[in-house]
């Protein structure tokens, strides 16, 4: 994005010879530029360029009105004021007029076409030269070849051949790093950058020290290089829009998932910080995600319900076009919801009662917002997902919460509608998809009904294909379907479908569970010695099914 510049006035005190309104008038112009009001100011400058009557003035009062337009984003005016350029200064904001217009073929025509005939200083050649070369990287990005990129990149080095470092110097280095990481010429870009970081005070500062980082990191430079970059950018230039992402980038994201004391501690001091950060939502996410691994279910509930709380202190319009950070907070509300379920799993009565009620309530509320057409959060998540994943799970893990709650029908239904959502977006494969059918099938075993549980442990095997499910839930499914057939006495199908599971090359402990399984058939088949010889074969291992053989074969096994 080219970035754009102010004017010097220098032309102001021509006016000192002049009636006194022209010189008020000038001065207001200046003033309300100065303070940012580029409507005011461009409408001063117009109403004097209109009595101007083609004084010396007039070509002055003419490229600040395009400078005011061009502040005030009206480039296509812009573009018909100066068309064509009669200075220097013109001939670089039609330039970047019609570079904001997107049409950098244009520029670079213009720049070109002025540089070749026009007499220019050697101080307007270099900025010209310099924004040509911009223009040139811009439309080599955009359209290529790369061959322009590259005369681009050449016309900004010569800006910096055998001159002294100016004004151009820190802006041409930074053009060049920049192209440079666009690239992934990541060892160039950080060269490039820290010829920037190293001086005492520069523009761009600030994004080079977070840039050159990115660089280093990218080109797998020592940790200690990163984070001296990354601190100074946060500590000297806390109110930079990088420095909440150099604060929590410090450290690297495997240090906080691993729960290392040192990371989890600085991103405890993010709040005091960056209070109004987006990436604040982060820190606290993996805050509490340590504090679930440390057992800690009532300190994570915090964590997350402060992550879910600093998302919505921030203002609407400067997260509600990010998804990622939109996913981030749904995302902590449905890990404290699960906080919830494991309490309620480990307690017993009211206490029980409760936290799963807390549970099915945060679920109901993802839910709730996800089916809001209207809502802004949710609606930009379905912009990039129909049915998103962070839905889905939202939803299964609502469905098992009311089934465990006695509420089978209300299960039932999201079940269904989980598998709608499917439908209509022609997904036939998918890991919560597998889930919701296995739930279907334990429902249905539940209440008996062993064909309807069989056909849906059948759609959850074929939704799964493609090694979805880990190795436990691969033959926890398979283990289901025996038993379904077990129900309806086709005991050589569930002695396939055990086969399967014992001989399946995945490392659980439910396989054992497989072989007491296939013992129980042989007994019912009537073939004692075969169960006897699966149970002294499982009796053999380590474990609960192991010492389930052990009892069994001690206590009246029948013999062969």
């Amino acid at each position: 994005m080219l970035k754009p510049f102010s004017i010097l006035l220098a032309w102001l005190p021509m006016a000192a010879g002049m009636a006194a309104p022209t010189c008020e008038s000038l001065a207001q112009a200046h003033d309300l530029y100065a303070q940012g009001c580029y409507t005011e100011s461009a409408e001063r400058f117009r109403a004097m360029l209109a009595h101007a009557e083609n004084s010396e003035l007039t070509p002055h009062l003419k490229t600040a009105l395009a400078q005011a337009l061009y502040q005030d984003a009206h480039y296509q005016t812009v573009c018909d004021t100066l068309t064509p350029p009669s200075s220097p200064d013109e001939c670089r904001l039609l330039a970047l007029a019609h570079a904001a217009r997107g049409d950098s073929h244009q520029a670079d025509q213009i720049l070109s076409r002025y540089m070749e005939t026009a007499q220019i200083q050697p101080e307007d050649l270099r900025r010209l030269t310099y924004l040509r070369g911009m223009v040139g990287i811009q439309l080599a990005q955009l359209e290529g070849p790369p061959q322009r990129q590259i005369e681009g990149e050449n016309l900004i080095r010569a800006v910096l051949k055998d001159a002294p470092p100016d004004e151009f110097t820190v802006p041409a280095l930074y053009t060049l790093a920049t192209a440079a990481y666009q690239k992934g010429d990541f060892a160039e870009a950080a060269l490039l950058y820290s010829m920037i970081t190293k001086q005492p005070e520069a523009p761009y500062k600030p994004e080079a020290l977070f840039f050159g980082s990115r660089a280093l990191e990218k080109n797998q430079a020592p940790l200690a290089e990163i984070q001296a970059l990354r601190k100074e950018l946060y500590e000297n230039y806390p109110h930079s829009p990088h420095a909440a992402e150099a604060y929590l980038t410090y450290y690297p994201y495997a240090d906080y998932f691993n729960g290392q004391t040192a990371p989890i501690k600085h991103l405890e001091g993010m709040a005091s910080r960056f209070p109004r950060s987006p990436y604040l939502v982060q820190a606290y996410y993996f805050i509490g995600l340590e504090r679930v691994r440390k057992k800690n279910l009532a300190g994570a509930i915090t964590a997350f319900h402060e992550g879910e709380s600093a998302f919505d202190a921030l203002p609407a319009q400067s997260v509600s076009s990010q998804p990622y950070f939109i996913a981030l907070r749904y995302r902590c509300e449905l890990e404290r919801a699960k906080c919830n379920i494991a309490i309620a799993n480990e307690s017993r009565g009211t206490k029980q009662q409760i936290y799963q009620d807390y549970a099915i309530d945060v679920l109901k509320q993802i839910r709730s917002d996800f089916n809001n057409r209207e809502h802004a959060l949710t609606a930009r998540l379905k912009q990039e997902e129909a049915y998103p994943a962070l839905l889905a799970e939202s939803e299964l893990l609502l469905a098992q919460s009311l089934y465990k709650n006695g509420e089978p029908l209300q299960s039932d239904a999201i079940l269904d509608d989980m598998i709608s959502q499917y439908r209509q977006q022609a997904i036939s494969r998918g890991y919560f998809l597998s889930r919701a059918w296995t739930e279907k099938g334990a429902h249905a075993y539940g209440r008996q009904d062993y064909l309807a549980a069989a056909e849906a442990y059948k759609q959850a095997e074929e939704c799964a294909k493609g090694k979805l499910l880990s190795s436990d839930q691969q033959l926890d499914l398979w283990i289901q379907q025996s038993l379904c057939q077990q129900a309806l006495h086709h005991y050589d199908e569930a002695m396939l479908i055990l086969s399967k599971a014992i001989n399946a090359d995945l490392i659980s402990g439910l396989r054992l569970k497989a072989m007491f399984l296939r013992a129980e058939i042989y007994e019912k088949q009537g073939r004692p010695e075969l169960a006897l010889k699966q149970l002294e074969a499982l009796a053999n291992k380590n474990g609960e099914w192991a010492l389930k053989a052990k009892e069994k074969l001690n206590y009246g096994h029948p013999s062969p």
